[in-house]
């Protein structure tokens, strides 16, 4: 679920006006109230999107998941070297910063794709 800022400001707002009076039933109940009244629910909540994380070992990657990394998401390929998702003119491909290799898209699930790559932390 996500809440737009007004919303969250209106939210804020209603809980600020109820100020510390009441017990701890009655802030429950109020809080409960706020909630309901901008309709946000429990079964609607979902955790927050794990963080990128870096590769403890060298894998293969699918096609898609190449196109769903972010820009600038690095990597080392077990044999071309560091690497880093680019975009341009609405593709994402991988750029190698061995100046000698020309950047590859993410269009055949063959060569470079089938070789083993670990994603790094840095996005440098």
């Amino acid at each position: 679920m996500e809440v737009t800022l007004t919303t969250l400001s209106e939210i804020l707002s209603e809980a600020y006006d109820s100020g510390y009076s009441g017990t701890d039933e009655q802030r429950s109940e109020i809080i409960a109230d706020i909630l309901d009244r901008h309709k946000i629910y429990e079964k609607d909540d979902k955790p927050p999107p794990e963080k990128d994380k870096p590769d403890v070992d060298f894998r293969e990657y699918t096609i898609q998941e190449l196109r769903d990394m972010p820009v600038g998401a690095v990597f080392q390929h077990s044999t071309l070297g560091k690497c880093r998702v680019q975009k341009r003119h609405g593709d994402k491909y991988m750029a190698f910063d061995n100046p000698g290799l020309q950047p590859a898209g993410f269009n055949v699930d063959g060569y470079p794709w089938h070789l083993p790559m670990k994603r790094l932390a840095e996005k440098s």
